[in-house]
């Protein structure tokens, strides 16, 4: 009987061993380009383009001169100025009724109103014919809200519906 010979077993791949300077060099080719790629900005036909942009943008804040009010009055002309009257002339746990028509929009939006008038609380037709209890102390008039206006009152404005509302509004006014 023939003996089998044991499998000679392959040698392990060499890793060919690292260069001496290999490691030191990554690092100088690394720290180069972390210190030229933002000196970029400063040769001549960069700052020609970025430099004049960057300043001006820094100065747009100073230069437009608009308060948070005239923004919002800027995007919503028709629903800002009766959320403004609401937000300045009401006292802070006020209660305030607002339109649920959407052609009213955005005051229709119960969200988008209570953003401005915070913490004072909207609440639409709907909601208080759901429940009753709730004693409203302003309502914010637009052309179509309430039904029963006249034409002549048919602005957005802002009315009171409380004894506590209008004395708030007398004291306000002075009277």
């Amino acid at each position: 009987m023939k003996r089998k010979r044991p499998r000679s077993r392959p040698d392990p791949p060499t890793v060919p061993p690292a260069a001496a300077g290999w490691p030191a060099l990554s690092w100088i080719v690394a720290a180069l380009l972390l210190i030229t790629v933002p000196l970029v900005g400063l040769l001549p036909i960069y700052q020609i383009r970025f430099v004049p942009g960057l300043r001006q943008f820094a100065r747009l804040p100073n230069r437009i001169h608009w308060s948070l009010d005239d923004v919002h009055r800027l995007l919503k002309p028709k629903a800002f100025p009766p959320l403004r009257l609401v937000r300045n002339e009401s006292f802070e746990d006020a209660i305030v009724v607002t339109s649920d028509d959407p052609r009213d929009a955005p005051l229709d939006n119960l969200i988008w109103c209570a953003y401005y008038v915070y913490p004072r609380v909207v609440v639409n037709t709907d909601m208080l014919r759901k429940n009753p209890s709730i004693t409203p102390d302003f309502l914010i008039t637009t052309p179509h809200f309430p039904a029963n206006l006249p034409d002549s009152a048919r602005t957005y404005s802002m009315t009171a519906l409380s004894p506590r509302a209008d004395a708030h509004i007398r004291a306000r006014q002075g009277r």
